[in-house]
């Protein structure tokens, strides 16, 4: 009787201390998935930013009304990566506004408007996703991409049926784009992370 009691004694403190071991991971890996997240909202591209405010310095002095326009789409864009960007989900419609100022802002630096070409399709107002799940792979696009090529150079389209999401982006690459890329993938490892 002594050696069952003291073996089921063991078992339950074995699987207490692996249980806690299990919820202390769980909570390391969040912990580092919600540090991941910090990073990507805190790391507005500094090329994006400088080209945005010289190309918005050049449109004050020659089309003022533009100016004003891509500084209200750049407010739009800093406003939501301060506030919406924290929360743990937001609505697709919302993310998608933040999509479509920062095209917005790219579009400036293009001299034909159908280079970009982005398009949705469905009901995606309120469907709940991760901010910024997108961003990653639109910034890629952008700084990676051959802006000499025909239109359109990047293509970007958002399906939604019911509730599922269909994301798919293509754009022609750079000619150098290998040798400049061998460390990259953190983007795509932190979104997986953040969708599992």
């Amino acid at each position: 009787y002594l050696v069952i009691v003291s073996i089921l004694g063991s078992l339950s403190k074995v699987s207490m201390i692996w249980y806690n071991f299990q919820v202390k991971q769980k909570e390391t890996e969040k912990q580092n998935i919600s540090n991941e997240l910090a990073m990507l909202r805190a790391q507005i591209n500094p090329h994006f930013l400088f080209n945005t405010l010289n190309n918005i310095k050049s449109l004050v002095k020659s089309i003022p009304t533009k100016a004003v326009y891509s500084l209200d789409k750049l407010t739009g864009m800093m406003r939501y990566m301060l506030y919406e960007s924290s929360l743990g989900s937001v609505p697709l419609g919302n993310e998608i506004g933040h999509i479509n100022n920062y095209i917005d802002l790219e579009k400036i630096r293009y001299s034909d408007p159908g280079f970009i070409d982005f398009r949705i399709s469905g009901d995606y107002q309120n469907i709940p996703v991760p901010p910024l799940i997108f961003m990653p792979f639109i910034e890629n696009a952008f700084k990676h991409g051959n802006k000499l090529k025909p239109a359109p150079g990047i293509a970007i389209k958002i399906d939604v049926l019911k509730q599922n999401i269909f994301f798919e982006i293509t754009n022609f690459k750079k000619e150098n784009y290998e040798a400049h890329n061998k460390n990259s993938g953190f983007g795509l490892s932190n979104i997986r992370r953040r969708l599992d």
